[in-house]
């Protein structure tokens, strides 16, 4: 509705209240994008409007239109560009406040054509645009759309990637094209290079990434001028969904039963009180008392400074048993395209969480010396409780400066925690005897990315085409406070704490990778044999820089040189094992186990 006045606006509604009548002239709007129908890419500048001329706009560069204040009632739409046949739809019909989503193609035209009457009917283009995308790439690619991961149950990238031929995912996180190593992938997000989490490795875990918030997924398994040229194998390109054409909003929520694991014990221990979200409250954090510039051993700190600091270490050791809640998941998404200064201002905001609980009991984890030997050299059977948490989200903005330019502003953040709590039990040929393990760990994954981007028709050489963007994205790995002890068998059933290995460790872990890209290309059109065919010349550049951070901490406790766990001890339960009692002159003392390559800083650019 128009008002010329707030008094006006406060007449018109107490007409409303009081007599029933309607506020203005009932209108709605017609949206949809304008297509060419031999190879589904966008039209931009056609000209769409409705039979009488009341209501007409352009199509902007990605082929998007809206006719805004359109009539209620059944419509003629008709549509025009220069070197295609008019096309006129009929039967659109508009209500009251709604939308009506119509998608055009076009036919191509060398010469004018009689106008063509069609009866309205709404395109799906999302899955023939990936077809015609697979038929148009001068490599091979293969490519999944936002349709067919509705359909499946797969609920992060990762698992979607599974149903692409000729690529493997490896640990559920993993991409491996062609059989080649993760060293031989590269992933991108919108065109840009992505961070990864990964202390010593390259690739990115893709378990990090909601299938939700995908578009699309394109896998390149060979070189092309316009892609990055860091990998061998393949390169898993990841494409965020874009603004609809009209208003959506929608939200979910679910629980889930499971006879394995609800209401059911599981594993659990003390931690945070924002565990619930995927974050740490400081529970986990390193004491504060602990110095970052100095090795924690003797003789860098006297026996008093190591005791103090050792007791500075607080909380659980070990999970005790805990029944476990549903599984449950929250999503809610809106999105619309509006009107700003008579330009179209696309958005799209998605959010979703979710909370389960995952349970193993039984053999978790047996090893062979070589094939064909009968007995293992490990045998651990036993109980594995991980919690997992997810929570993420996705903003994009996109502008019409003109019909034949528009600016794009893309925004992901993502989180994946797990929460481990196990307890394995079993033969080991190192020790030669059976032993009890317990750990507890505290992952937790982070992917940022923003991006901003532009594409413009430039209105010469030929309708020439340029694009741009520059990205920042940034993984972050934090893993604080990975406690482990080992028991022994020592006979008759009866197990004692041993200081093999990693146990009595302490591990903790913080890595940051920033990644800055940014790219610029020009497409040219021209045509060949006198017209009958087109073709295009590119030419472009890209820039990446990555700066990487990580910091590592290893302790363990051990018995004080030259002193004896007394046995009274080693049978205490790992929660009341190390206590300022047992962290003294007679038993046991911290001491630092960092390796020298664990932290590191490193740079790449290309």
């Amino acid at each position: 509705m128009r008002s010329t006045g707030f008094p006006t606006s406060v007449l018109a509604l107490a007409g409303l209240l009081l007599l029933g009548g309607p506020l203005s002239a009932q209108q709605g709007r017609i949206t949809g994008r304008v297509l060419d129908a031999k190879t589904a890419l966008p039209i931009a500048s056609a000209q769409v409007f409705l039979e009488d001329q009341s209501v007409g706009t352009l199509s902007s560069i990605d082929g998007r239109y809206v006719l805004r204040d359109v009539p209620v009632g059944v419509q003629t739409v008709i549509v025009q560009m220069i070197g295609y046949g008019q096309k006129t739809i009929t039967g659109v019909e508009v209500t009251d406040g709604g939308v009506a989503a119509l998608d055009i193609s076009l036919e191509g035209s060398a010469v004018d054509i009689a106008g063509i009457t069609v009866a309205a009917t709404v395109e799906s283009g999302s899955t023939s645009a990936l077809l015609y995308e697979r038929r148009s790439e001068a490599v091979v690619v293969d490519a999944i759309g936002s349709e067919q991961i509705s359909r499946s149950p797969d609920g992060d990238a990762a698992a979607a990637l599974k149903r692409v031929p000729g690529l493997s995912v490896v640990d559920g996180k993993f991409a491996y094209v062609r059989g080649l190593g993760e060293r031989y992938s590269s992933t991108t997000l919108n065109g840009a290079p992505l961070a990864s989490p990964m202390p010593d490795r390259k690739v990115v875990p893709l378990d990090v990434i909601p299938s939700g918030l995908l578009e699309s997924i394109v896998t390149a398994k060979s070189y092309s001028p316009d892609k990055p040229g860091d990998y061998a194998g393949g390169l898993v390109e990841l494409r965020t969904k874009d603004f609809p054409t009209r208003r959506i909003f929608s939200v979910s929520a679910s629980g889930a039963f499971n006879t394995v694991t609800t209401f059911e014990d599981g594993l659990r221990y003390g931690g945070g009180g924002l565990d619930f979200l995927g974050f740490d409250d400081g529970t986990r954090d390193l004491p504060g008392a602990l110095p970052d510039n100095a090795r924690v051993t003797f003789p860098n700190f006297s026996r008093p400074q190591l005791e103090s600091l050792g007791e500075s270490f607080s909380g659980d050791w070990g999970p005790v048993l805990d029944a476990l809640p549903p599984n449950t998941s929250l999503g809610i998404s809106f999105g619309d395209d509006l009107e700003v200064f008579d330009r179209s201002l696309g958005l799209l905001a998605s959010a979703n969480y979710s909370n389960s609980f995952g349970r193993k009991d039984g053999i978790i984890e047996r090893v062979f010396a070589s094939a064909g030997v009968s007995d293992p050299e490990v045998d651990y059977r036993g109980d594995e409780t991980v919690r997992s948490v997810s929570l993420g989200g996705l903003a994009n903005l996109s502008y019409e400066l003109t019909p034949t330019s528009r600016v794009t502003a893309n925004f992901l953040f993502n989180r994946l925690m797990d929460d481990e709590a196990r307890v394995y039990e079993g033969f080991n040929l190192d020790s030669n005897a059976d032993q009890r393990n317990y750990r507890i760990r505290f992952l937790a994954q982070t992917l940022m990315n923003a991006q901003l981007k532009g594409e413009h028709l430039l209105g010469f050489l030929g309708d020439a085409k340029f694009d741009w963007r520059g990205s920042w994205s940034r993984a972050e790995r934090y893993e604080p406070n990975t406690r482990e002890v080992l028991y022994r068998e020592s006979g008759g059933g009866e197990f004692l704490f041993e200081n093999f290995v990693s146990s009595g460790s302490i591990f903790h872990q913080n890595l940051t990778d920033d990644t800055y890209s940014g790219a610029a290309d020009l497409s040219i059109p021209f045509t060949l044999g006198g017209g009958d065919r087109t073709a295009s010349i590119a030419i472009g550049g890209a820039i990446n820089a990555k700066q990487r951070d990580a910091l590592t901490r290893r302790f363990r406790f051990l018995a004080v040189p030259g002193g004896v766990i007394d046995e009274n001890v080693r049978r205490l339960d790992p929660n009341e094992l190390f206590n300022p009692t047992t962290i003294a002159e007679d038993g046991f003392e911290l001491s630092e186990a960092t390796f020298r390559p664990d932290n590191y800083d490193a740079t790449e650019d290309i």
